[in-house]
């Protein structure tokens, strides 16, 4: 695909992008003060529609988007963060459009519901996995800071939904099993545009997060620039691009040596020359040219060029002069810049580990430089867990639970705290103006917290912590109906719950790049998120139906974020010690 100059972004503007896409997923949340509207709609055309039945939208669009977030993370694999993010992004603005005509429930559980979770899977990790690659060290804060855009979703999109839905803050006129509801009327016939211009503004956001997504492999080339200048007056290279072709070549004839490709020249090729090879099977292959010579390529050529750039060997000058020597077999070849590497230990196979960029000889304890190993430096190779080993391991199914329980209680809360608000005391527009607003930013922030308190503090920590006060404003949210019946104490108690709810999505999915590897970290929180949502598809469509009441559903919702708090002491008492054993990673064993 060829590049477009102007579309060269950086880590901010990847990081803005994934925000921006965050923003549009968000709108899941606003689903608290959109069912309202949409049930009323809904009770047009079938008079025995609840809430209780709508929530299945709110379970579905869960369910869909866990369903196809290990996919998502697959696509991005393979075509890179902007064409995944498109192809998601497709689903997330066809959803409300395609919603806006039809009247039935399983219809609009179809489309509002599972549509829409399935372009929220195919995003989620995208923006999170290219921020990662930016900034390896933050991946907690960068975390928080494009999560954040999900959790400040409804403080954006509340406010829109209830101006142009119902300017006049009329108030519900029909009661039915004790929830108030809107009857045919100015409020229900806006319900169909209000879903077009829904669809108008995510197609804008969607638009911009995804051309703002890019990975960090013209930052790398364009870091090497000035000696790419030097390297072009000294042979008389005709185009910016060989120095990168030069690589290419080198890595391919190290798989050669290897015994694991074919041969091939890796000569100069001008600017126009055709992506051709001896043999045909180059382990990385152009795909489009910029006006800098620099070029697109996929995710996995570009962790592997990364890794086959560190300093290895004699001749390697690591990554960021953008020279970096391969060592070959038992004897050497020549590098993309014509230096000599001799061969210490094997070969970029993969034969012997490379620790913390040293080759260390099999049966010695100095590495190919004649320098003296690292004491424990097998202890810290780094733990690449594959989705296929993924599923078999006790540890991630135990992630899955904890993360489970942590997410379900917040999820119930924002699905259910307007039509509880607004069948009690509580009008229509302090329920969305202060209470959806508030509790929206308190998402945001909470995202953005909680992913930075979890570098500082570790995750663990964090996540007690986390737990014990989403238990205690839920407890106290029960009796804000009751003996303790005030309008700014529910709006208090549902933004606290909302601020500890963000916190799950800023920590778990760094935690799970830090325990099972950043390479496929993004299919591999897509597996744990799938629990998640088939967990939640259950929880949601259970819950309202057995505790209706506030005082009883708290109680329920505060004992399950204490016994994910217990589950989390689990995971830690039971996995971290054996992290810190020597030899492979008992991860793998």
């Amino acid at each position: 695909m060829m590049i477009i100059p102007f579309l060269r972004t950086g880590p901010k503007a990847a990081i803005l992008g994934g925000f921006l896409l965050h923003l549009v997923m968000g709108t899941l949340y606003t689903f608290g003060s959109l069912t309202v509207y949409l049930t009323s709609y809904l009770r047009v055309y079938d008079p025995t529609v609840t809430y209780n039945n709508t929530i299945v939208i709110y379970a579905c669009t869960i369910a869909g988007q866990a369903l196809l977030m290990f996919l998502g993370g697959k696509i991005e694999l393979r075509v890179g963060p902007r064409a995944a993010a498109a192809i998601g992004s497709c689903c997330l603005v066809g959803a409300p459009l395609l919603s806006s005509m039809v009247t039935s429930l399983w219809a609009m559980t179809c489309t509002y519901g599972l549509l829409f979770g399935f372009g929220g899977g195919l995003t989620y990790t995208v923006p999170l996995v290219c921020g990662y690659r930016w900034e390896p060290e933050r991946k907690g804060l960068v975390s928080g800071v494009i999560l954040s855009g999900f959790g400040l979703s409804a403080l954006v999109f509340n406010q829109i939904q209830s101006v142009l839905v119902n300017p006049h803050n009329l108030k519900p006129d029909v009661v039915y099993k004790n929830k108030r509801y809107f009857g045919p009327g100015p409020v229900t016939d806006a319900v169909p545009g209000l879903l077009v211009k829904l669809g108008l503004l995510y197609s804008l956001l969607c638009v911009t997060g995804t051309l703002l997504l890019q990975d960090p492999i013209y930052k790398k080339i364009e870091d090497g620039a000035e000696e790419e200048e030097e390297d072009k007056k000294e042979r008389g290279c005709l185009s910016a691009s060989s120095h990168y072709l030069d690589i290419v070549g080198a890595e391919s004839t190290a798989l050669v040596a290897a015994g694991d490709g074919p041969a091939h020249d890796s000569r100069v090729h001008k600017r126009d020359a055709p992506c051709e090879v001896a043999g045909g099977s180059s382990p990385l292959r152009r795909r489009g040219w910029e006006e800098e010579g620099a070029m697109e390529i996929s995710t996995l050529e570009y962790q592997r060029l990364r890794e086959d750039r560190e300093p290895v060997g004699e001749g390697g000058k690591g990554r960021e002069g953008g020279r970096g020597g391969v060592a070959v077999g038992n004897g050497g070849h020549k590098n993309g810049v014509g230096e000599e590497v001799k061969g210490g230990g094997r070969d970029l196979a993969g034969k012997e580990p490379r620790l913390g960029g040293t080759q260390v000889d099999k049966g010695s304890d100095k590495d190919v430089n004649g320098e003296r190993a690292r004491p424990g430096a097998e202890e810290e190779e780094e733990v690449e867990v594959s989705p296929s080993e993924l599923v078999c391991l006790p540890q991630a199914w135990h992630v899955s639970l904890s993360f489970t329980l942590g997410a379900l209680s917040g999820l119930v809360t924002l699905a259910t705290y307007k039509s509880i608000g607004i069948s009690t005391f509580l009008d229509d527009h302090f329920m969305s103006a202060v209470v959806g607003s508030v509790s929206s930013v308190a998402n945001a922030l909470g995202r953005i917290f909680w992913g930075w308190m979890s570098d500082r503090a570790g995750a663990y920590r964090t996540l007690y912590i986390l737990c014990l006060c989403q238990a205690g404003f839920l407890f106290a949210w029960g009796l804000t109906v009751g003996a303790w019946k005030s309008r700014w104490l529910f709006a208090l108690c549902v933004a606290g719950v909302a601020f500890s709810h963000g916190g799950n999505f800023a920590i778990y999915p760094a935690l799970i790049a830090t325990l099972f590897g950043k390479t496929n970290s993004a299919p591999n929180f897509g597996l744990i998120f799938l629990f998640y949502g088939l967990a939640s598809l259950v929880g949601l469509s259970v819950l309202p139906w057995l505790s209706p009441e506030l005082t009883p559903l708290c109680d329920v919702l505060g004992g399950i974020a204490l016994t994910s708090a217990g589950s989390v002491w689990g995971l830690q008492a039971w996995y971290t010690p054996k992290l810190k054993a020597g030899g492979r990673h008992p991860l793998l064993r």
